[in-house]
C-alpha cells in the first residue's frame, strides 16, 4: 500500500481498526521529550483508500485523516475498537484515541513466564492515557496520562 507515515519520529506501534465500515491504521509514535521517553509522543490516523496510477491501475493507499469525526478509538495489540462519542452521552468520553501500555505484550519472555512456573507476569503499565486533537495550525495533540507512577502491573 502506498502512503502512510512520513515522519522522522520513531514508530512504536501500528493498529488496524474498523470504523464506519472503513479500515483505519492508527500509528503510535515514541515521544521525543526526555520527560515522557520512552512513552507515546503522538498519533497519526490513516484511512485505507485507492489511487489511480499513471498506467490507469487502481492501487491501494493510505490517506491521513485530519479529524476523527466524532470517533473514540481504543487501541491495543490484537484488539482495537472504534465507537461513536454520540452513542455514549454522559460517560465523559470524548473524541480521541485511548491507549494502553502494550510495550511488552509480545515479549517472548513475558509469554513464556507461565511455562516456567513464574508466580505472575508483570506487564509495563506506565504509558496509558488518551490523546485528543485540538484544531489549529499546527494541529496539537493533548495527552491525558494515567498511572504514570506505576512501572508494572500488580
Amino acid at each position: 500500500m502506498q502512503g502512510g507515515p512520513c515522519s522522522s519520529r520513531s514508530v512504536r506501534a501500528r493498529y488496524l481498526v474498523e470504523s464506519h465500515g472503513e479500515l483505519l491504521m492508527v500509528v503510535r509514535f515514541a515521544g521525543d521529550s526526555p520527560r515522557w521517553s520512552p512513552h507515546t509522543g503522538g498519533f497519526q490516523v490513516y484511512q485505507a483508500t485507492q489511487r489511480l496510477t499513471g498506467a490507469g491501475l487502481v492501487q491501494p493507499a493510505w490517506a491521513e485523516m485530519p479529524l476523527l469525526d466524532g470517533r473514540m478509538l481504543f487501541v491495543g495489540r490484537g484488539c482495537s475498537r472504534s465507537y461513536e462519542v454520540a452513542n455514549f452521552p454522559g460517560f465523559g468520553f470524548g473524541e480521541g484515541i485511548y491507549f494502553l501500555d502494550d510495550r511488552n505484550s509480545n515479549d517472548i519472555d513475558m509469554v513464556c513466564l507461565s511455562a516456567y512456573g513464574a508466580p505472575r507476569r508483570r506487564y509495563a503499565c506506565s504509558d496509558n492515557g488518551s490523546c485528543r486533537w485540538v484544531e489549529g495550525e499546527p494541529r496539537l495533540q493533548v495527552f491525558r496520562r494515567w498511572f504514570t507512577n506505576k512501572k508494572h502491573s500488580d
